[in-house]
């Protein structure tokens, strides 16, 4: 379900050049960013599918990070926060929903 693809960005040249950062996509849809290094934690965005991320999920992430990297990776689940304020966010927009009906 996730996968990563090596961000790729202009150089200031205007050469495209490879990134030391992965996207993190669900189905097609950028969701968060994973940095390169031994110990790397997940940058979730908004709509990152915290529910969705298993430990074998977590695994799979770790194994594609490990083959461009050439060594082990260990990933680490994105900061909680980023979590609280999606589900704040979603409490927000139910509410102001409930209340326009």
């Amino acid at each position: 379900m996730f996968t990563l693809v090596r961000q790729q960005g202009y150089s200031v040249d205007g050469r495209l050049k490879d990134l030391n950062q992965f996207q993190i996509g669900v189905n097609g849809v950028l969701v968060g960013y994973l940095p390169f290094g031994k110990v790397a934690q997940i940058q979730a965005l908004f709509q990152f599918p915290h529910d969705s991320l298993s430990d074998d999920e977590l695994t799979s992430i770790a194994l594609q990070a490990e083959q461009v990297q050439g060594h082990p990776v260990e990933v680490q689940r994105p900061e909680q926060h980023s979590r609280k304020f999606y589900e704040d966010a979603l409490e927000a927009i139910r509410k102001e929903e409930s209340e326009d009906e």
